[in-house]
């Protein structure tokens, strides 16, 4: 029998659950499906790899909880096969090969077949990987992250000359009321005015 057609048995790694490794399996399924591998053995293989994968993590001691590294599995998979099918240099940040990837990936026309090669070992079609590059270098421009800090609001010049009247008016109390008594004796001849 084909050993990816077996069930799929392993000793679970110290300190996780079963219930752990579902959740994990649920999560990688929703990221292949994000991914939009709707081939449903070619799904169960990959998430298969990618669960044997997670263990090891957890094995080697990289990571402790299960999510967290079938989620490291899962992008090191992509990146690494990101790299190869576009023979990118080794010193490319994943993130940005990720990123970029992902994209391209947008990028390709429904019904284009590329779902069957994606993930998936080489040789791929030179047709392919052609249609991959292209749309790799189209989905630029080059990403800068950027951090939103605190900053006061700016509500220009008539906010300021209107705090700095009243600070102006909070030394002067007579000032104060002589202006508010002028406020209201103005509001109600504009209101006798057009009421009459």
């Amino acid at each position: 029998m084909d050993p990816s057609l077996e069930t799929v048995k392993w000793k679970l790694p110290e300190g996780t659950t079963e219930s752990e490794w579902d959740d994990a399996y649920r999560r990688v399924d929703a990221y292949l499906s994000a991914l939009r591998i709707d081939n449903t053995l070619q799904r169960s293989a990959l998430i298969h790899r990618i669960l044997k994968g997670a263990v090891v993590r957890i094995d080697s001691g990289a990571c402790d909880r299960a999510a967290a590294a079938t989620l490291e599995e899962c992008e090191s998979l992509v990146c690494n096969w990101f790299r190869e099918a576009l023979d990118l240099p080794s010193d490319t940040p994943p993130t940005h090969i990720l990123e970029r990837g992902y994209l391209a990936l947008l990028l390709f026309e429904t019904g284009s077949g590329w779902r069957q090669f994606f993930l998936q070992p080489a040789p791929w079609p030179p047709a392919f990987i052609q249609n991959l590059r292209a749309h790799y270098f189209e989905a630029g421009p080059e990403f800068q992250h950027s951090q939103m800090g605190e900053r006061p609001i700016d509500y220009g010049p008539w906010s300021d000359l209107a705090d700095q009247a009243l600070r102006e008016l909070d030394k002067r109390p007579i000032l104060r009321r002589v202006g508010l008594a002028a406020f209201v004796i103005s509001l109600i001849a504009i209101l006798y005015y057009f009421t009459r």
